[in-house]
């Protein structure tokens, strides 16, 4: 009402009349309440429909943030409780690694923002703003010619220019920018994930197959991009394309006529299992790894073992013969890998440190020398730990090690840590059980020159005995 009184003022009130409707549009436009959040304001922000946090903030934690404003614990806010959303916020900050729309960036981060969105369950992004600046004929003090100058607000070039005023060319009209293609291609791809959901909610109606999740495929893809929002050092634009790919591969697999789908894979061991889901149209040939076929709603389903435990490639080729064409599926189970050190040989202790009072020495293991470490109690509220080197490994070709760990004891819970040049990662839980554990380490995640050395943390209230095993490398 305020703002149709203003218009009456300026223009009169038979403006507003002079049209069907006008009047009410404008006395009845919908307001956007903005609040910042703080404790001060937490109980009435209960209110609020939509949270808006920043992407660094809250992707490490969207399932507690879930948790924290989206549970209806008690009926008091209404309405409001059924039209929540989740959207992220961005601006002159975050910065890289966090995908931003600012010049000095990769152009993916821009794009893969909209990845991000869908894995995280955020259904809107707010940016301030796209049109920032003036025209450079302006005498307004405060406009400035974002054509001349990119950092308006000392942090971040193009920060606020998603579009440029085209009269600085003569030009009659808005001019885009790459980077809002690239909002755009991401856009696009968002909706990618969409179909591919909605495939797979078929597919699990199809198969009868209740657990049937677009997430077998993409929390893999999601997961060689990023992690915890941010992207690692050593990721390309090609990277991107490939992921791209593959999420293009799954729509076109499952919108065949075969709608050949990975249900599920598991490792046991050196046994590796999986299952591939297929139409009945399909015939499949045999194969010396197909241990198993049956019915699956009204489809198939074919499951494979592989035996894991040597170096050499292990993949899966599936032929299959359907409307006449014969097809082949083949997926990479591991590739080969390559010694990178035996921890075997008095010159490997170097390869390995351990916590304060601590040993390191050669011991035999079955029958063959292995660097033993002993971790002793250390004191009070300290971890003890033993950290893998990797700059006294030497160069190798990859972004991905396979580490062996024997336990000589009880199966003991540790945190696995990468160790980094600027900053240690987030720990992640992992089990040592008795006897050998094989671990697969990413490095592509932080970038392989960011990452000095894998830790592995334990409680420093008791005593660890541990053989290093072989650590090799995967090939590129």
């Amino acid at each position: 009402k305020k703002a149709a009184a203003q218009i009456d003022a300026v223009y009169g009130e038979n403006f507003l009349d002079s049209v069907p409707g006008l009047r009410d549009s404008v006395e009845w436009l919908p307001q956007v309440a903005v609040s910042n959040y703080s404790s001060m304001t937490y109980e009435a922000l209960h209110y609020a429909n939509i949270w808006c946090p920043m992407i660094n903030n809250v992707a490490p934690q969207t399932d507690s943030v879930y948790d924290d404003l989206f549970e209806d614990d008690t009926a008091q806010y209404g309405e409001v409780q059924k039209l929540k959303e989740l959207w992220t916020y961005t601006c002159n900050y975050p910065q890289w690694s966090y995908p931003t729309y600012h010049i000095d960036d990769e152009l993916f981060t821009s794009r893969l923002l909209n990845w991000m969105m869908y894995d995280y369950g955020y259904t809107g992004n707010l940016y301030y703003l796209a049109v920032m600046g003036g025209d450079s004929q302006s005498e307004d003090s405060g406009a400035y010619n974002p054509w001349e100058d990119a950092e308006s607000n000392s942090v971040s070039n193009g920060d606020g220019n998603l579009v440029y005023p085209g009269t600085y060319y003569g030009i009659d009209g808005p001019v885009g920018t790459i980077r809002l293609e690239s909002i755009r291609d991401g856009m696009e791809e968002y909706e990618y994930f969409y179909i591919l959901e909605n495939l797979y909610e078929e597919m699990a109606d199809y198969y009868k197959a209740g657990s049937l999740s677009y997430r077998s495929v993409c929390n893999d893809i999601f997961a060689s991009l990023y992690t915890d929002g941010h992207f690692s050092d050593s990721l390309t634009a090609q990277d991107v394309l490939d992921a791209r790919q593959k999420v293009a591969d799954a729509i076109l697999s499952v919108k065949s006529d075969e709608h050949l789908i990975v249900e599920k894979e598991e490792t046991k061991g050196n046994e590796y299992t999986v299952s591939i889901l297929l139409s009945s149209a399909a015939e499949v040939e045999e194969n010396e790894h197909l241990v198993k076929t049956e019915n699956a709603g009204s489809g198939k389903r074919y499951t494979y073992t592989f035996d894991i435990s040597g170096d050499g490639r292990v993949a899966l080729d599936l032929t299959y013969t359907i409307n006449g064409q014969t097809k082949t599926y083949t997926k990479i189970i591991k590739n080969a890998t390559t010694l990178l050190a035996g921890m075997n040989t008095q010159a490997d202790l170097e390869k390995v440190n351990v916590s304060s009072g601590s040993q390191k020495s050669l011991a035999t293991l079955e029958g063959a020398p292995r660097v033993m470490l002993e971790l002793a109690v250390t004191e009070s509220g300290k971890q003890s730990w033993f950290n893998l080197l990797l700059d006294k490994l030497g160069s190798f070709e990859g972004d991905r090690l396979q580490i062996a760990v024997y336990n000589g004891g009880e199966d003991v819970t540790a945190q696995f840590v990468y160790m980094l040049t600027l900053y240690d990662s987030a720990p992640e839980e992992i089990t040592l059980a008795h006897g050998w554990n094989r671990f697969d380490v990413d490095l592509a995640a932080y970038g392989v020159s960011a990452v000095e050395g894998i830790s592995i943390r334990l409680d420093g209230t008791k005593e660890y005995t541990f053989y290093m095993g072989e650590v090799k490398f995967y090939e590129s």
